[in-house]
């Protein structure tokens, strides 16, 4: 008795078209989250991208200058001249401004990329902890930026050297916490997962 072989069933391959549609519906919902305000969400691997601006916040309610001890210019003391009251003022503002952050960022896995400052260099690993800032030579040969435009890493796996003149991609979860270093703060921590030179 002969048994026929049974044949291979043909099934068929997704068409280009397919692939333009599911693109297509990916770029409307993508479309859709943009003109809502409200990044993709990250899964897996996937990591928010953030600019450095992302990380300013706004201050929840503005400083008012304290009032003169006296209202006699000619006897009010020279700290409480009105000019020194408006420039204390402004003071306190650019420095509330400064630790001002964005909490919808806090406990997001980010990737940003900036300039490294070493802090940590642990013998067997390298560089394990450092600031990450916007710009080169931050903290080093020019001021440091405010609080919320830095970013204190924490990177256990380490790296062996770093060129402060590169800017590196750091991904990892980022969390709205004050770290101190010497006279220097960030208004962020991130634990990084890794790290690589940033290319345009």
């Amino acid at each position: 008795m002969l048994i026929a072989a049974s044949q291979p069933v043909a099934r068929s391959r997704p068409t280009p078209a397919f692939y333009r549609g599911r693109a297509t519906r990916w770029m409307a919902v993508i479309l859709l989250w943009q003109l809502a305000g409200i990044a993709p969400p990250a899964h897996g691997d996937q990591y928010r991208e953030l600019a450095w601006a992302d990380l300013l916040g706004a201050v929840s309610a503005p400083v008012t200058p304290a009032r003169p001890l006296a209202t006699d210019d000619a006897t009010r003391s020279p700290e409480f001249s009105t000019a020194a009251l408006r420039e204390n003022a402004r003071q306190q503002l650019a420095a509330e401004q400064s630790f001002a952050v964005q909490r919808d960022v806090n406990a997001t896995r980010i990737a940003i990329a900036g300039f490294v400052v070493p802090l940590e260099d642990n013998p067997t690993h390298g560089i394990t902890e450092f600031f990450l800032v916007p710009y080169a030579g931050a903290c080093i040969h020019v001021p440091p930026p405010p609080p919320n435009q830095m970013i204190y890493v924490k990177f256990p796996k380490g790296i062996a050297t770093v060129n402060i003149y590169d800017a590196y991609r750091v991904r990892g979860t980022l969390h709205t916490a004050l770290a101190h270093s010497g006279l220097t703060e960030a208004a962020y921590t991130l634990d990084a997962d890794d790290l690589g030179v940033a290319t345009p």
